[in-house]
């Protein structure tokens, strides 16, 4: 076995722990599990008891096997990624999931693309050209919610931050680096919030933007507002590998990792929560917020232990507490660089003599203190605006291409259903871009004029990553 004993307990209890939950399915695993090498099933195993329970519900098995043996590939054929610690390894390189992005083969074509062009580069150098190709196929563009996975990104030739830094944290664990996306939820010093990326080389974790390459890591547009970040965090699906004190907060199947401190000025809050009767509020939820889009929004929810204490590691700046449990509540607003703990009784009464009517607050932004960053000669930096003209250049002939492509296709189209009204077919097959030959293939599958009806209903969005025998089964 290259992967631990330890590994594979862990994944054999955490499977059993939610045998109960998967019925007939669980039957299905065992077999498909006992199928494969030693190795492969462990990996396999781990992602079914610890990603989302839609994820072992949804994404065919073999998806899953191939995200696992594509890991164990790069184990066995690279240094750099044999001498990973496991949790690394196992949380950074061979994780499936980024964020809530559909699930799909994305690593053996990433890895086709990207592993001769990062072929015999040390792995600094390596995450900075997996971030010129990631700026070769997409670009920023604003979109919805739901998060493209990497081939959607790639065949709309965009994305938000979330789907950039998705893309590239995909990117850059199908060649083996430790990659994770981090993100602040809330900034404190103005509306919005961001995602962006950290990569393990050197022995050490480096921050960049998601297609945004620069010739040296540790920079970014969000240098200086990341220095302000009230928190910053990462996510996992397991705690495998993690000490008590890296959990910040679980929620469902997640686990987030606080790292503020790499960034922004900042220290613990610790919170106690004691209720009606003074006594510690055992299980008690307590939110810390901050103001954000005239609101305060939360950061992180956390619960409190047996003794009515929780806390966690925050920039320094105004931030509300707010505890609860069931119909009591109470909340305090504090500023983190002057406080260190804070006590909360839990009342059922939301306004007293103390808090009724309008009260003036006094919100604090953190101070300006950019978080560390690496250092950029005028010849590297006259280099990266080179380099990324030429991405930009690339990034748009491969548009220039998929858009004659999609025209192409619907002219196809026309011809083998004439009844379709020409207009929406141009429409939605513009919109698939890279996606137009899947979009294509569901639509002249059949005579039935609700096909055109169904792809028009869909978001935009849809048409990048939708697969034509999902839609098979809705129309059918």
């Amino acid at each position: 076995m290259q992967l631990s004993e330890q590994l594979a307990d862990y994944a054999a209890s955490r499977f059993d722990a939610r045998r109960p939950l998967l019925g007939e399915k669980g039957r299905e695993l065992d077999a498909a599990l006992q199928a494969l090498p030693i190795d492969d099933a462990v990996l396999a195993r781990y992602f079914c008891a610890t990603l989302p329970l839609t994820d072992v519900f949804d994404t065919p098995f073999d998806v899953l096997a191939a995200h696992a043996r594509h890991a164990l590939m790069l184990r066995e054929s690279r240094p750099e990624t044999a001498a990973l610690p496991e949790d690394v390894f196992v949380h950074y390189v061979a994780c499936p999931r980024v964020n809530n992005e559909p699930l799909d083969r994305c690593r053996e074509a990433l890895w086709e693309a990207l592993a001769p062009r990062v072929a015999g580069l040390a792995a600094e150098r390596a995450v900075i050209e997996v971030n010129y190709w990631c700026a070769e196929v997409a670009t920023y563009q604003t979109t919805d919610g739901r998060t493209l996975g990497a081939l959607g990104v790639i065949a709309g030739a965009a994305g938000r931050c979330g789907e950039e830094s998705t893309l590239l944290v995909s990117a850059l664990r199908a060649v083996g680096i430790p990659a994770r996306q981090l993100y602040v939820p809330w900034w404190a010093h103005c509306d919005d919030n961001h995602a962006w990326v950290e990569a393990y080389a050197g022995g050490r974790w480096h921050y960049l933007g998601a297609c945004e390459p620069e010739e040296a890591l540790d920079r970014g547009w969000f240098t200086a507002a990341s220095g302000r970040a009230p928190m910053v965090a990462t996510r996992l699906f397991s705690d495998f590998g993690c000490a008590p004190e890296d959990v910040l907060m679980r929620s469902g199947c997640s686990v987030t990792v606080g790292v503020t401190q790499s960034y922004a000025e900042s220290s613990p809050l610790e919170v106690r929560v004691l209720g009606a009767d003074e006594r510690p509020a055992a299980g008690a939820t307590v939110s810390l917020e901050v103001l954000n889009m005239a609101g305060w929004r939360p950061l992180v929810t956390l619960t409190a232990d047996d003794e009515g204490r929780c806390g966690a590691v925050l920039g320094h700046g105004s931030v509300r507490v707010h505890a609860s449990a069931g119909a009591l509540m109470a909340e305090k607003d504090v500023d983190t660089a002057l406080v260190s703990q804070v006590c909360l009784a839990l009342s059922a009464a939301r306004v007293s003599e103390s808090n009724s009517g309008w009260r003036a607050i006094d919100v604090r932004a953190p101070r300006d203190h950019p978080a560390p960053s690496g250092t950029l000669t005028p010849e590297m930096a006259e280099r990266g605006r080179a380099r990324k003209a030429e991405a930009d250049d690339r990034r748009r002939a491969s548009v220039a291409s998929m858009r004659a492509h999609a025209e192409a296709l619907a002219a196809r189209a026309a011809g083998l259903r004439p009844e379709d009204d020409a207009a929406v077919v141009a429409r939605v097959l513009g919109g698939a871009l890279g996606n137009a030959d899947e979009v294509l293939a569901f639509l002249c599958a059949g005579p039935e004029p609700e096909r055109l009806t169904m792809l028009a209903g869909l978001a935009e969005k849809d048409w990048l990553d939708l697969a034509a025998d999902v839609l098979e089964g809705h129309l059918a």
